[in-house]
């Protein structure tokens, strides 16, 4: 057998060798993993030792390019959760690489590593907005779970409560003063609107003579499930202030509505008409309407009539209630 025979077979055989080590090695890597990407984890990133990159520039271009990919999917991760303890655990692995970028100094003077770096370098100083941003996040979550998706069910309703403030006090440890006082003031709104929803029965269990005695937020509320419950989709309560004089949006047969609600001890002027007609250009709805437990001033029809806004007075509210569905 002649040199080049032996050669040749000398080459297959550590061929073979390397894929059986990387297949070896690929099975003990996670599947979004390369085998490259394993031996770098291993080699650089030991939990148990401190962090050192290599020397050579080549070899730390590589650890960089494997960091920011790790920023980049654990930012993503922080961002679409709405589970505050699973926030900070991607928001801090994403933080700590970016500090083992930093350390790679022949690394992020080249691009992209150097893109990507001043793109994500401030995380740790702006963790408190972005904590901020993550309650915020949470505590629509709730509200949304109370409102329409456990609005059924007070069991579901106090316990998607409960798992909202726990993440908070588990998490209270790293805030700020006024992430604190925010994440107070957030527990506080969402308290109020599980004990809103408690007494606000279907609209169908309801007399009028209950509704003349709510406040102006619960009436919202109440007008917005008596609405879902004469087939309106897609009702939601518009935001307390800057609301545009619009204080419910809902849709039925394809039309959309700007709605403003009123509960008063005498009848209704001129300036909901007012607000409600603006309104409904902002939200860029086809139909205006005032509802009201009392009825309406002549004033208040005269200029409804003008405007096309719709008036559904105390005798409507009655017609609502009976065709309500159960």
């Amino acid at each position: 057998m002649n040199g080049a025979v032996i050669g040749t077979l000398i080459l297959i055989f550590m061929l073979l060798i390397k894929c059986i080590i990387n297949l070896c090695i690929k099975a003990r890597c996670s599947p979004d993993m390369t085998v490259a990407e394993y031996l770098i984890e291993k080699t650089y990133l030991n939990p148990n030792k401190e962090f050192s990159p290599p020397s050579s520039k080549r070899k730390q271009m590589k650890l960089a390019r494997f960091l920011i990919k790790k920023v980049n999917v654990n930012m993503f991760m922080a961002n679409s959760c709405t589970n505050l303890t699973m926030f900070i655990d991607c928001y801090d692995k994403a933080a700590e690489s970016v500090s083992k970028v930093q350390k790679c100094k022949k690394a992020i003077t080249k691009e992209p590593i150097r893109t990507y770096y001043s793109k994500y370098r401030d995380l740790g100083d702006e963790f408190q907005w972005r904590l901020c941003d993550a309650i915020k996040k949470a505590k629509e979550t709730t509200i949304f779970e109370i409102q329409e998706k456990y609005q059924n069910s007070r069991e579901f309703q106090e316990k998607s409560f409960s798992q909202f403030e726990d993440s908070i006090n588990a998490a209270r440890r790293r805030f700020s003063i006024y992430t604190a006082q925010f994440a107070d003031d957030s527990i506080q709104e969402v308290r109020n609107m599980l004990e809103r929803s408690s007494h606000l029965r279907f609209p169908s269990d309801l007399s009028l003579s209950s509704v003349d005695h709510m406040e102006g937020h619960d009436f919202e509320y109440w007008c917005a499930k008596l609405l879902k419950r004469n087939g309106f989709e897609q009702v939601a309560v518009t935001k307390g202030s800057g609301d545009q004089g619009v204080d419910v949006l809902a849709l039925k047969d394809g039309v959309q509505y700007a709605i403003q609600c009123k509960c008063y001890s005498s009848d209704v002027g001129n300036t909901s008409i007012q607000e409600v007609h603006a309104g409904k250009a902002f939200y860029h709805c086809q139909v205006a309407v005032v509802m009201t437990n009392r009825y309406f001033t002549a004033g208040a029809k005269t200029l409804a009539q003008a405007t096309g806004v719709l008036l559904w007075d105390r005798a409507k509210l009655q017609e609502l209630i009976v065709s309500a569905a159960p």
